[in-house]
């Protein structure tokens, strides 16, 4: 009987210690296949982070097209001054203006980090260049107190003129630095940068300071700019046409009457004639604001203002350039994503002077655009949109040089009348 009960015991026993070891090996499997999930989920949400913020030197270099204002303006005054007794001179001013088109930009444009950049940094430097045609040439030319001879011997008319132009400023290039970091949640950054600007025609130089911080879908940017080197300012004597005082015969082409009898005006007994010229690449600053849009990041809208300094009158030689007005005004456009290759850039510029208009860029990516409105992403959700915005280019004006020439005559009269 006690054998039996033995028995018994061992086999409820092994049987107990079989069920047991079966829960505690099922048990050990479901937490595995659990932890393996969880590792696989952890590894594709890193692999999704890894290429929401990847990207390649080619996307992140363009090349750019656009077209702008080419603008001219010019004024012509004559004034017929008859001496001869009763007086009859005559004023007449003439003016004309023309606006066109040109393709005022052809640039490629790149930038690249220096330091290792991926979804884990929270830093980066890189360096941003351009090379290729872009910036505006602003340029003055002034005619003053121009005599040119008239009939009767003796009378003159007089010449002044005022001509101001907008064009391309031409091959140019920059090279800059700059250092972006993210805040603690990522949801921000603040960046500054330095850059160097070269044209290659006539040596104009400028460099600039920037600040930029990007905060979600908001972005604000502040630059300074600053000519360096590139004061040319010169007096230039040149010869009248008359060499030497009394005898002024280059002003009076027609010869002088010998019939003294006639005479009832004043004769011009000599001329002095010299040329000022500035040409500087203008100082200034400017600030501006864009915002891109949640479910549209294809899409960018921005606003800028943009103040060149200007300077009082100043002596220069034996002449006086005249005040140059600061040129300031307003940037609105907009920049949409197109295609992850095609961007468009489009909007109005507003001056303090007669040099506004429209203007639009295209820009051709290399690679590709992660947003786009046809073949690209429109939101992103991985990483936060001040991460996504680490790499993109700093937004600065482009190159403005300032050409004035100031072409005077003096002359004196003498009264050889009756």
């Amino acid at each position: 009987m006690r054998r039996n009960l033995i028995i018994k015991a061992l086999v409820l026993g092994a049987i107990g210690c079989a069920f047991t070891i079966t829960g505690l090996a099922a048990n050990g499997d479901a937490q595995g296949i659990h932890s393996s999930a969880n590792e696989q989920q952890i590894n594709l949400q890193a692999a999704t982070r890894h290429e929401a913020v990847r990207s390649t030197w080619m996307d992140r270099t363009d090349i750019v097209a656009g077209v702008g204002m080419k603008d001219s303006k010019e004024t012509h005054t004559q004034h017929h001054t008859v001496f001869v007794v009763p007086r009859n001179d005559l004023h007449t001013v003439t003016s004309k203006s023309s606006k066109s088109t040109e393709i005022n930009k052809l640039y490629i444009e790149t930038l690249q980090p220096i330091t290792h950049y991926d979804e884990n940094a929270n830093s980066v430097v890189f360096v941003q260049g351009r090379i290729g045609r872009s910036g505006e040439k602003i340029s003055s030319y002034k005619l003053d107190n121009y005599l040119v001879p008239a009939r009767p011997a003796g009378t003159f008319v007089t010449h002044n003129e005022q001509i101001d132009k907008k064009e391309s400023l031409g091959m140019n290039a920059n090279i800059g630095i700059g250092y972006r970091r993210l805040s603690k949640g990522e949801h921000a950054y603040v960046g500054v940068n330095a850059f160097y600007d070269h044209v290659f025609k006539g040596g104009y130089k400028r460099v600039s300071g920037g600040v930029e911080y990007v905060a979600g879908l908001n972005e604000f940017h502040a630059n300074l700019y600053r000519n360096v080197g590139s004061d040319d300012r010169k007096y230039i004597g040149l010869h009248g046409r008359s060499v030497a005082l009394g005898d002024p015969a280059g002003l009076y082409p027609y010869g002088l009457d010998p019939d003294q009898s006639l005479y009832n005006y004043g004769v011009a007994a000599y001329e002095n004639h010299w040329m000022l010229s500035e040409k500087v690449a203008a100082s200034g600053f400017d600030v501006g604001y864009s915002r891109t849009f949640k479910h549209a990041r294809w899409a960018r809208a921005y606003a800028d203002y943009y103040n060149w300094r200007g300077r009082s009158a100043m002596r220069v030689g034996y002449g006086t350039l005249n005040k140059r007005d600061a040129i300031k005004g307003f940037k609105v456009g907009a920049e949409f994503h197109i295609t992850p290759h095609l961007t468009l850039d489009a909007g109005y510029q507003t001056a303090s002077h007669h040099l506004s208009g429209p203007y639009a860029t295209l820009k051709y990516t290399i690679g590709t655009s992660k947003f786009a409105w046809r073949g690209g992403k429109h939101s992103e959700s991985v990483i936060t949109t001040a991460r996504s915005k680490m790499l993109d280019k700093v937004h600065r004006s482009d190159m403005v040089v300032q050409e004035t020439v100031e072409d005077t005559y003096e002359h004196s009269f003498v009264d050889v009348g009756l």
